[in-house]
């Protein structure tokens, strides 16, 4: 069962981000080239789960296709992607040039920056998309959630006076939170100049992983398996190689300042048309190799995750969308190799399904029977 500590954190300062995450950049540099390429699992295994018909274009600019009942979903187009790419339609190209796209990147982008959304931006740029039409916002990993969306307030709409298009709004991980909570707090200029916000494996909920660092999530016991209990244990004790200025980050994270964070700022009124979540999981002996521990350690006593964060804490109930829970960890949809596992097919895979759900061309998705919720 879930642990939560709703009392005050003993948090140490120095002690958070900085411990995990060396273990992490650790065990990418002691494995960087041995990760081959994964096939990933059949359609039917993928929880697809609440998605929508696309909200890019007006009904009568919606490509015919888009009404016809053997449209594929999202999942199932982006698998069938990954296996063998097909090139998109010409009516789905000619939708994905009329916008303006910015990525948001997530928690320690300054470790692994070169190879943030490259690929996926490639696919962009294949689908005809101008280079000057894409963006990526690096945001600093040592300023919490609520910090970098009022550093958002000011790039984004800088960003959208560039030119007269719509944009799209691409957030992952801690990115895709900080997006989120941009979007709440500027709703009418998201209705105005936004057509859409995709956050993908988003920190939304928070991480048990953030609560264990600092000292909030469930002891490590029995129920871990020996060997990754006491590798989990000396990363989370003993990392030297960050400081401790990243941990005002790292605890914006954490399950009791997500929770306060989104009852501060989810409103009754939201632009809730306009946000889509792409949520991730992956069997723990199946993720990238940097992500082995701590995606045992949420498996043992939080549940199905991507690595790093638990499916349930991907998204908001009620509060947009869900498109799909892809069977991917945390890395595989935005970060290239070595620090992910997968291939780069399944970057621009992923880039193709965005198109395609902007033009209108997917299906949605079964509902799920048993709806996540953020605790």
């Amino acid at each position: 069962m879930a642990h939560r500590d709703a009392g005050r954190s003993r948090f140490r300062p120095g002690a958070g981000a900085a411990q995990i995450l060396a273990a992490l950049v650790a065990s990418w540099s002691a494995t960087a080239g041995a990760f081959p390429a994964r096939r990933l699992a059949p359609a039917g295994t993928s929880a697809a789960i609440e998605a929508s018909p696309a909200e890019g274009l007006a009904r009568s600019e919606r490509p015919e296709r888009s009404r016809r009942p053997e449209r594929p979903t999202f999942a199932a187009f982006f698998e069938r992607q990954v296996a063998a790419a097909d090139p998109l339609p010409q009516d789905v190209l000619a939708a994905a040039r009329r916008y303006r796209y910015v990525f948001v990147a997530g928690f320690l982008n300054e470790a692994f920056r070169s190879g943030y959304f490259n690929e996926n931006r490639d696919a962009l740029l294949a689908a005809g998309v101008g280079a000057d039409a894409i963006h990526v916002v690096f945001p600093r990993s040592a300023d919490a959630v609520a910090e970098t969306a009022g550093h958002l307030r000011q790039q984004i709409p800088a960003l959208a006076g560039a030119g007269p298009q719509k944009l799209i709004l691409i957030g992952h991980s801690k990115g895709a939170a900080e997006l989120l909570a941009f979007a709440l707090g500027n709703a009418a200029f998201v209705r105005a100049r936004i057509e859409a916000i995709f956050l993908v494996q988003g920190a939304i909920g928070g991480s048990g992983v953030a609560d264990y660092i600092t000292d909030a999530g469930h002891p490590l016991d029995d129920e871990m398996p020996a060997a990754a209990r006491v590798a989990f244990a000396v990363a989370a004790r003993g990392g030297k190689l960050l400081d401790g200025q990243l941990d005002r980050g790292f605890q914006s994270l954490t399950h009791r300042q997500a929770a306060a964070l989104w009852a501060r700022l989810v409103p009754r009124q939201s632009p809730s048309d306009r946000i889509f979540y792409v949520r991730g999981h992956r069997k723990p002996a199946e993720v990238s190799k940097i992500l082995s521990l701590t995606a045992t350690y949420l498996s043992t006593y939080y549940g199905d995750n991507d690595g790093l964060v638990e499916v349930e804490d991907q998204w908001i109930p009620g509060l947009g969308r869900v498109l799909a829970t892809l069977e991917a960890d945390h890395m595989a949809l935005t970060v290239a190799r070595p620090v992910s596992g997968d291939g780069p097919a399944v970057r621009r895979a992923f880039t193709r399904a965005l198109l395609m759900q902007l033009a209108g061309a997917l299906a949605p998705a079964a509902a799920s029977s048993s709806p996540a919720h953020v605790r």
